[in-house]
């Protein structure tokens, strides 16, 4: 009787030994790629918002937010064009160079759009990025990554 209350006892240490250091599986709330988001047609001044979102292992890795150039601004970025980020600069305090990098890193650190403050001077590119965030992360949660398209609000 010892013996097999021993060999039972045995038997249940390993049991939860293997269930303790067995593999978990763990639900994924968002499928690893490159989500885009943009805008339908520029703004008054000819710029284009876009944002890509990349996911790897459940986590925001990185966020790239800028705007591209359409009409006399083909071929530019805001990011990139030292005219108007000078322009910016004088009039409102922040620059494209400036509020796209602390959105991005905003998100990426806190991996909640909720969470992104808006940078004063920027309101408007502020609410536009934690919009297109948030549309993003609704399709990294299916896996769904053709761009997605916003109606460009009437300003």
């Amino acid at each position: 009787m010892r013996n097999r209350l021993h060999i039972l006892l045995a038997f249940f240490m390993v049991a939860l030994l293997l269930t303790a250091c067995g593999n978990k599986t763990e639900t994924l709330k968002f499928v690893d790629g490159n989500y885009r988001v943009t805008f339908d047609e520029p703004d008054p001044t000819n710029w284009k918002a876009y944002l890509i979102l990349e996911i790897r292992e459940d986590k925001i890795v990185s966020a790239v937010f800028d705007y591209e150039g359409t009409g006399p601004n083909t071929g530019k970025k805001k990011s990139e064009d030292k005219a108007y980020n000078e322009a910016m600069l004088k009039t409102t305090g922040t620059s494209p160079v400036v509020y796209l990098k602390a959105l991005t890193s905003s998100l990426v650190a806190s991996q909640d759009p909720d969470e992104v403050s808006a940078v004063s001077g920027a309101t408007t590119s502020s609410s536009d990025f934690i919009l297109f965030a948030k549309e993003a992360l609704k399709s990294a949660k299916s896996g769904d990554n053709p761009t997605i398209i916003l109606s460009q609000p009437s300003k």
